[in-house]
């Protein structure tokens, strides 16, 4: 991605921002399904895939996965001194808080 977000480390440092963005329209969809859906029926789990992520395998089942609140299922590496943000598994009340940094 270019965009025009740069800074002094890195070029392409404002694709970050793009991802936010993702993020954030994620959530604001996911409310509004579970609100047309009514009488506060809400997802469960949530997963989030970077758009320009290609998958080699199948993404294991989610009963593999011991979700409970506050635990979010991240890659390991890549993470460039910070998150991996390319995949996530997580409560659906955990949503806001990981996608909401935009």
């Amino acid at each position: 991605w270019k965009t025009p977000f740069h800074s002094a480390k890195s070029k392409n440092a404002g694709a970050a921002m793009v991802q936010y963005y993702e993020q954030s329209a994620l959530c604001q969809l996911l409310a509004a399904v579970e609100m047309r859906a009514g009488a506060g029926r809400r997802y469960r789990w949530v997963v989030y895939t970077r758009s320009d992520l290609r998958w080699a395998t199948e993404q294991p089942p989610l009963q593999v996965f011991k979700l409970t609140p506050g635990t979010i299922y991240a890659p390991w590496g890549e993470d460039y001194n910070g998150l991996n943000d390319r995949h996530a598994i997580m409560c659906r009340q955990d949503a806001e808080v990981y996608m909401g940094r935009w």
